[in-house]
């Protein structure tokens, strides 16, 4: 994760759970972050715990939840807890008009704010790129 500021916090249903509609990201925490000039929020979804509060300031690593089966990710395995990773221009997260929204898209792609490396069994894992002094300073998602 990159640095930054906690700007929401939705904490609403218990591990596993789904909630109701307009709930299907379960619970989580969008953090307003400085990347290259840019600010760019992110909404971290679907965690069963969460560990910080709104207007707590954060660094790369801050642990501020687990990830989880809550909202639509309910009923997965306990082996298929994930966490849902979305970018934005704003904390609002429109989808735009074409995806069916009605105001205009502010939602970007997360994967520009990532480096992909391949483990010893040829499978991806993803970094953050958090604002990196030295290339020691990256941190995996899977470590929330």
């Amino acid at each position: 994760i990159a640095s930054g500021v906690v700007v929401e916090v939705v904490n609403r249903v218990g591990p596993g759970e789904r909630g109701t509609r307009g709930q299907e990201t379960g619970n989580y925490v969008i953090i307003k972050s400085k990347i290259k000039g840019e600010t760019v929020y992110f909404k971290y979804a679907h965690l069963d715990r969460i560990d910080v509060k709104e207007e707590q300031e954060i660094d790369e690593k801050t642990t501020f939840g687990l990830s989880g089966t809550t909202g639509n990710a309910s009923g997965l395995p306990e082996n298929r807890q994930h966490v849902h990773i979305e970018a934005s221009t704003t904390s609002q997260f429109y989808p735009g008009k074409g995806n069916g929204g009605t105001e205009l898209d502010t939602r970007i792609d997360p994967l520009q704010f990532f480096e992909t490396e391949i483990d010893e069994n040829g499978q991806p894992i993803l970094k953050t790129l958090t604002q990196p002094q030295n290339n020691s300073d990256k941190h995996s998602v899977e470590k929330l």
